[in-house]
Order: C-alpha cells, then sequence, then structure tokens
C-alpha cells in the first residue's frame, strides 16, 4: 500500500459515496430538513470510484488499497475509527483480494473498524447470495439497507429493501450472521 493513487480529490463521479456520506453524518439542526443517523459526525471523505471513457464509475485494488494507506497516515489527525465500504462484488465464488484483505486487517490492528455494505442486486442476482468483501472474514458487519412499511394493524415499521441482500444458510447449515445491520436505504431526502 503506497498510497499511488490520489484519494484527497473528492469530487463526485456518481455521486453515491456522498450520498451514503449523508444517510451516515448530515449535520443536524440547520434547516436543510435531513439529519443522518449519526448526525453531526466527522467525514473523511475518501474517493476511489473514477469515470471510465464510458462515464462508468470504476475501481480497483490500487485505489482502495490507496484509500487505506490514506487512513492509515491521517488516523491520528482525524480520528478515524471506522471506514465505510459502499461497494462490492456480486455473485459467488469471488476469489479473495489478499491487499484488500491486508488492507482492512492492517486497520483493525490500528482499532478501524471496517463495515461493508451487504449488497444490493437490483435484481440481477438471486438473493441471497455472496457479497465480497462483506460476506468475508476480515469485514466486521454489514448492513442491509431497509425502507420504511406502512405495516398492517395501522403500526409504522421496517422491511428490508426488496433487492438487498440478506443472510444465508450456509451448506453446513450454519446461517450467516454478518448481515444483521439495517440501515435507511429508500426515500432518503437529497439536498
Amino acid at each position: 500500500m503506497d498510497g499511488s493513487t490520489d484519494v484527497s480529490e473528492t469530487s463526485g463521479s456518481a455521486y453515491h459515496g456522498t450520498h451514503v456520506a449523508g444517510i451516515i453524518a448530515a449535520e443536524a439542526n440547520n434547516a436543510r430538513g435531513v439529519a443522518g443517523v449519526s448526525h453531526n459526525q466527522g467525514i473523511v471523505p475518501i474517493k476511489v470510484f473514477y469515470l471510465n471513457s464510458n462515464n462508468d464509475p470504476v475501481s480497483n485494488t490500487t485505489h482502495i488499497a490507496s484509500a487505506y494507506a490514506y487512513i492509515m497516515k491521517h488516523r491520528a489527525e482525524y480520528n478515524i475509527r471506522v471506514v465505510n465500504i459502499s461497494f462490492g462484488i456480486f455473485g459467488r465464488g469471488k476469489t479473495p483480494d489478499a491487499v484488500l484483505e491486508k488492507a482492512i486487517a492492517d486497520a483493525r490492528e490500528a482499532g478501524i473498524v471496517t463495515v461493508a455494505s451487504a449488497g444490493n442486486y437490483d435484481g440481477t442476482y438471486a438473493v441471497p447470495t455472496d457479497n465480497y468483501p462483506s460476506d468475508s472474514d476480515f469485514v466486521v458487519a454489514a448492513i442491509n439497507l431497509c425502507e420504511a412499511q406502512a405495516a398492517k394493524d395501522n403500526a409504522d415499521g421496517v422491511e428490508r429493501y426488496s433487492t438487498s441482500n440478506y443472510n444465508r444458510t450456509l451448506e453446513d447449515g450454519t446461517i450467516e450472521n454478518r448481515k444483521n445491520i439495517a440501515a435507511p436505504g429508500t426515500d432518503i431526502l437529497r439536498r
């Protein structure tokens, strides 16, 4: 992890990361009409996706490893304690990425927790299915998206978003336990 990719330039390309950062930590009590679930927390924006020639957001291990190098270098300066990864590779049988796993393991040794999105396959794959890196042993937890639901009996509730990935039963009969956190995922106000 030499930090060779510039991750400090954070202008939006697909704006997914910006939206997720707002869901996590949008400032409260500022008359903007939205507050993050952990409002008023600090965010260190790090860009790992760039637009390719087709204007599609893409990333690779070099970008992500550079991001973790930046995190490790600035962890004390910014009091970095949690890394959110809102990306993944869908489907079963993905080869583990040793560089990514080492970056996450080094951060964990430094007291930085990595949380990953559970996966949101948009109907492309039948859920549940694997999502890398959230289904890997080195990620602490994976977050399912949920949506507010008008429940029966005049009670409001939440329900897993229809394409959000979830725990599955493994071949040996055990049930995955990483995808047990839910976060807002639909009807999020953008300002």
